[in-house]
């Protein structure tokens, strides 16, 4: 533990006081064996010789710790270059990346803002929030799944706020309606609603296509004057809408049919349905899933089933 200002000058006058001692006893040790070897006390030969090694101890002493103290300089300085350097390699390879520089330079500054005052709940929600990011780039990068429990809410709008290219979306009534209806579920909440609004800026501002693929269980359900308000207002959204019933689906893509969302045809966004007998979805987790092999399986079933989907205003 690092010693307070009072502490270390008591400690270092205590220092110098030992050495001082120690060069006095050794000139008074050498002055007594003079006068002992020349049978005369306290000669000039053996005051000179006296003093000449008391101070030879003293300076030797001083050298030592001199050479102590550079060393730790030497240390300190070491380390603090080496940190420098490996800062300094950071910030080239964040500069080298496709994340945003300054993006990452507001992160280290307001992050530095959290100073030792800071009351520890602040520090301890901070510090969880850079944890989850770090992890999540993290997992992006290696291209691993990334999984959240429940349903999600800031992934579905950041990925529909930042798609340059395309989003291909199925809306089933498992995940997206209240029991076999879309009524009272996704599309009426405010999710909903902020999603929906992130999907037209997105088709009015980047020329983003959409297509949204509604797949039920019972075929009345399209018939229904909810079901056309959802339709139309997807529609009044610059989104391109197609219905399919469920017992259109292929046998071989009914299993594993579930709510899934095609970014820029690069990451696959799913929601997986839990077990449950209340008419109102729950959510056992959401997932980004961007392996080359798993968005192409994705890619190849939303086209199928597009293909086999009908237009709504035709039936």
């Amino acid at each position: 533990m690092p010693q307070p200002p009072r502490a270390r000058s008591v400690l270092t006058t205590s220092m110098v006081a030992r050495r001082v001692s120690f060069a006095l006893l050794t000139g008074a040790f050498t002055l007594g064996i003079s006068a002992l070897a020349q049978g005369e006390p306290f000669s000039i030969t053996a005051i000179t010789l006296s003093v000449l090694l008391g101070g030879v101890t003293l300076l030797t002493q001083v050298l030592i710790d001199f050479e102590k103290a550079l060393a730790g300089v030497d240390q300190a300085f070491e380390d603090r270059f080496s940190r420098a350097s490996e800062s300094a390699r950071l910030l080239d390879a964040v500069g080298a990346s496709a994340v945003d520089g300054p993006l990452v330079t507001e992160l280290l500054e307001r992050a530095a803002r959290l100073g030792p005052a800071v009351p520890p709940l602040l520090k301890d929600v901070g510090e969880t929030e850079i944890v989850r990011a770090s992890r999540f780039l993290g997992q992006l990068v290696t291209g691993e799944a990334v999984y959240e429990d429940g349903e999600d809410r800031d992934w579905l709008l950041s990925l529909t706020r930042n798609a340059r290219l395309s989003i291909d979306a199925t809306s089933t009534t498992t995940v997206d309606g209240r029991g076999p209806s879309f009524a009272e579920g996704f599309w009426s909440s405010d999710l909903g609603n902020r999603y929906l609004q992130a999907q037209s800026n997105a088709v009015v501002r980047r020329n983003v296509e959409i297509r949204r693929l509604f797949i039920v269980t019972d075929p009345e359900e399209f018939n229904g004057r909810l079901f056309a308000s959802i339709a139309e207002s997807q529609e009044k959204a610059g989104i391109k809408i197609l219905s399919l019933p469920r017992e259109r689906v292929p046998s071989t893509l009914r299993p594993s049919l579930i709510d899934f969302i095609l970014f820029d045809q690069v990451l696959s966004y799913e929601v997986i349905p839990a077990p449950s007998s209340s008419p109102a979805p729950e959510f056992l987790n959401t997932r980004l899933i961007q392996r080359p092999e798993h968005v192409a399986e994705r890619r190849a079933c939303f086209e199928t089933l597009w293909n086999l989907a009908l237009d709504l205003r035709n039936g």
